[in-house]
């Protein structure tokens, strides 16, 4: 019994000795090469498509990104502040608490990325995808979502005050006491999306697509309805024109 138990000690020490310790923060190496030739950096990147991608905590305000390969790269915690990442692709990129405020992610591919708890305040996001993207707790208030696809997003809590999705795709996305008070939501696809106890008030809805979505407890205050109409005091999970 102590020599099995011995062995599995042993076996979780090589684990952990198997991870190193750079791989919390920025490999420099990546980082110098990213920083010096996004070109570069692509070509490294389908010569080495096994290697990891270590950016975590890299500093990186106003840089520029412009189409960089940067799927499944860990780049959690970065200072990526009116950094440009338009056309960049993100896929399955790990950027938890990451602040891109200001950022142009204009047409950038975040399709199953982890941007939970991260910053996009005032972030251009035009066209860009996050289809099945984890955006939970995401403060992205007044960012510029329009035609943005969030497919299936997880977006509980997320906070989307005053930013604008005219014309965005949340079909099936979960969108659970998220903040979208004062939104321009004008054209917005829910279809099947849930806003269970969602925060809308003062929310422009007009012309957006409701069909099947969960609405129990969200609270329309104010807004203006799919139809034109305004909501009044009292509208919870439902509009009460004025």
């Amino acid at each position: 019994m102590t020599k099995k138990i011995v062995a599995i000690v042993s076996g979780i020490s090589l684990l952990l000795l198997s991870v190193p310790v750079w791989s919390f923060y920025a490999d420099k190496k990546q980082e110098k090469l990213l920083k010096k030739s996004v070109k570069k950096w692509n070509a490294w990147r389908k010569a080495n498509p096994k290697t990891w991608v270590v950016l975590n905590r890299m500093k990186a305000s106003r840089a520029d990104f412009y189409g960089a390969n940067l799927s499944k790269a860990r780049m959690n915690n970065t200072s990526l502040f009116y950094a440009n990442l338009s056309t960049a692709n993100l896929k399955e990129a790990l950027l938890g608490n990451a602040s891109l405020s200001g950022a142009n992610l204009r047409n950038a591919d975040l399709s199953k990325a982890d941007l939970d708890g991260a910053y996009l305040k005032h972030a251009n996001c035009f066209g860009a995808k996050f289809i099945s993207a984890s955006l939970k707790k995401t403060n992205a208030k007044e960012a510029y979502l329009w035609q943005a696809d969030l497919t299936k997003a997880k977006m509980q809590e997320i906070d989307l005050k005053k930013a604008s999705l005219w014309r965005a795709n949340l079909q099936g996305a979960d969108l659970t006491k998220a903040r979208l008070d004062g939104a321009n939501l004008s054209g917005a696809n829910f279809k099947d999306a849930d806003l269970t106890k969602a925060n809308l008030q003062n929310a422009f809805l007009w012309k957006a697509n409701l069909k099947g979505a969960t609405l129990r407890g969200a609270n329309f205050t104010g807004a203006i309805w799919v139809n034109g109409k305004q909501c009044g005091p009292g509208s919870i999970g439902r509009c009460n024109p004025l």
